[in-house]
């Protein structure tokens, strides 16, 4: 049996079948021997990927010389929209968010701990009618969030602001951030949205440089917008006209 031959069975076999659990939205072709390309995120992926990150054993008879030159892919990246029944997860992403990100949020660690029943808070929120937050998920955890809220003014029901996006220092520099938004985007043009906004602290440039990259436009700076016990932060707002996409 060829190496090719004997990859293929292999992985139609034990890989493919893992592959199905942990996604159900990645569908596979072989091709460049031993790569495989997923039509559905348009992502290419080794057998050496899959081995490491499915915990499967190798096969002597596949040909490993070839597998470093090929491109990886990414982690099983998932997006949707989150509810109420996820108010758990989310709220334990949030604390997370909180101690690593603390000049992203106006909220506090500690006040965010001290408020009262915040499950049930949380997963009051996660089913408003005036937000909607989105989850990036990795495997199936959840390891970044986003909120875009509407306006409730008619004079202002054109628009709607970005608020609270987080993805966890693991999960980062996957791709996953733009993929995030992009689904907020492809929800804001389908409810006829025509404008989204956002602030971000001036320091922040990985976070202003992702922004611009799907889009976003900076329209003005705002000095010493937020307030900490010993310094200052800037603001930069940023929009992002849909009609124009």
């Amino acid at each position: 049996m060829s190496d090719l031959t004997s990859s293929r069975a292999f992985v139609n076999q034990f890989v493919i079948p893992r592959l199905i659990q942990l996604s159900r939205y990645h569908f596979f072709f072989f091709c460049h021997d031993t790569t495989l390309f997923c039509w559905s995120c348009g992502s290419f992926f080794t057998l050496s990927y899959f081995f490491a990150r499915l915990n499967l054993s190798r096969k002597a008879t596949i040909p490993y010389s070839k597998l470093d030159k090929l491109y990886a892919g990414d982690d099983f990246l998932d997006t949707r929209e989150l509810n109420g029944s996820d108010a758990e997860v989310y709220y334990e992403l949030r604390l997370e968010a909180l101690l690593t990100n603390p000049d992203a949020f106006i909220t506090t660690y500690e006040q965010e701990k001290q408020k009262p029943n915040p499950l049930k808070t949380t997963a009051e929120r996660l089913d408003s009618d005036i937000s909607r937050t989105f989850g990036l998920f990795i495997e199936e955890k959840l390891s970044g969030v986003v909120t875009v809220m509407k306006q409730t003014h008619p004079k202002f029901s054109h628009k709607a602001t970005i608020l609270a996006m987080y993805i966890s220092p693991s999960a980062r520099r996957k791709g996953g951030a733009a993929k995030l938004l992009q689904e907020v985007i492809t929800f804001a043009k389908a409810i006829n949205l025509e404008l989204l906004q956002l602030s971000v602290v001036t320091e922040n440039q990985p976070a202003k440089q992702l922004y611009e990259k799907v889009g976003f436009e900076s329209f003005g700076i705002e000095e010493k917008a937020i307030k900490l016990p010993n310094r200052y932060l800037d603001e930069e707002h940023m929009v992002l006209f849909l009609q124009n996409e």
